[in-house]
């Protein structure tokens, strides 16, 4: 999985015609990269290392500046990979306290780092949260592939797949009731839209041999992702109820990609 960071960097708008930008390395890391943002701009969160490759996960405020959350215990490294609407939740993940397994874990000021998958041997990563950070989008990445959706009161609960045994979701509404990602259907990948009513449904494809959901709208009505074609190798698409999956085009060559 591709991780296309925001830079540490915060661009403000001071008038209608100039920015400023602010660096929000203040622990004077060796280097930092944020990658995710609330919705007001007002918390990033990524991480930030001392030594090269001993990643640890931030959380930035413009009054507490860059503030290390913390881990699960085990190896230092951690990073943060997404944060809730408000920026109070961030889900991430961290070496757990026993085994050299990477685990999810879910922060808030109040409870601090808490890990997700205590019980699993594997590594799991967190990949998304709803608006409000009561859901968290967990995916297994070294064992069975599964794809994972936990809640304060029913923990993990394996959202399925489209018949090929595997799946990688990516993406949340911001209720929490709607996922995204990509899951095995024979010999290949296919986009999918999970929803507790009807489980797992294949977005299709654009001609091609598969495609992926990388993105999903707040209201869970729209999805982007990439399709291979017939003709192009990957292209970026739009998938509504009312259109199906679309094309976005490219720019000439023969690859572009919706996140």
């Amino acid at each position: 999985m591709r991780i296309l960071p925001l830079i540490t960097l915060l661009a403000a708008a001071t008038s209608a015609h100039a920015q400023t930008i602010t660096n929000l390395n203040t622990l004077s890391a060796l280097s930092s990269v944020g990658l995710a943002i609330s919705h007001d701009g007002s918390v990033v969160a990524g991480s930030y290392s001392l030594t090269p490759g001993a990643d640890k996960s931030f959380r930035w405020t413009q009054a507490g500046g860059m503030a290390d959350i913390g881990n699960l215990g085990g190896n230092p490294y951690s990073r943060a990979t997404t944060v809730s609407s408000d920026g109070s939740v961030v889900v991430g993940v961290s070496y757990a306290s026993w085994g050299n397994v990477i685990h999810a874990y879910r922060w808030t000021q109040a409870s601090g780092m808490v890990d997700l998958t205590p019980l699993v041997g594997q590594d799991h990563v967190a990949s998304a949260v709803s608006g409000d950070g009561n859901v968290v989008v967990i995916n297994d990445v070294t064992g069975s592939n599964r794809a994972y959706r936990w809640t304060q009161a029913g923990g993990l609960s394996d959202i399925g797949d489209l018949g090929g045994g595997t799946a990688f979701a990516s993406g949340i509404s911001g209720d929490g009731t709607i996922i995204v990602g990509k899951s095995t259907l024979g010999a290949n990948e296919f986009a999918f839209r999970w929803t507790q009513a009807s489980g797992m449904t294949s977005l299709g494809h654009l001609g091609g041999n598969g495609s992926e959901a990388h993105a999903i709208s707040r209201d869970g009505l729209v999805v982007v992702g990439s399709s291979f074609t017939n003709t192009v190798d990957t292209i970026a698409c739009r998938w509504t109820q009312a259109t199906g999956m679309v094309s976005l085009g490219h720019l000439g060559g023969d690859f572009s990609v919706a996140r």
